[in-house]
């Protein structure tokens, strides 16, 4: 078991609202993947298409908003991840959390910025 699945296990008690509105979310979404939509007329499917795409530019910003969240909780380093792109990465297409390429930094250094590589393109690090 990882560690992200563990906070996410003892973190979260009943489904919270947010959890119901990603669950609801997906349900639409897939109906609408597998909708006919040659039964649209051609107004009516430029309408759907500009209505996805505003709802597109919405779930942006709603995602911009929990990853806002997601930092200031500092998830990527309690669980193990330098960056909250590579903690972001970690997740798979699924949802699932993979295993961080450093289960032990989260559990002997849950703060720890391991920044030994960052921002040094060559040459010796400086002491």
């Amino acid at each position: 078991m990882t560690v992200l699945t563990e906070i996410s296990q003892t973190d979260v008690g009943p489904s919270t609202r947010p959890s119901e509105l990603v669950q609801e979310l997906h349900r639409i979404t897939t109906e609408l993947q597998a909708v006919d939509l040659t039964q649209c007329s051609d107004a009516e499917l430029i309408d759907v298409a500009a209505g996805t795409e505003r709802a597109i530019a919405r779930l942006t910003f709603a995602g911009d908003r929990q990853l806002i969240e997601i930092a200031d909780r500092d998830l990527p380093h309690k669980t193990g991840h330098r960056s909250i792109t590579q903690f972001m990465t970690h997740l798979s297409p699924t949802g699932e959390p993979l295993e961080p390429e450093r289960p032990a930094l989260a559990v002997n250094h849950p703060r720890f910025c391991a920044a030994s590589n960052v921002g040094w393109s060559s040459g010796p690090r400086p002491e």
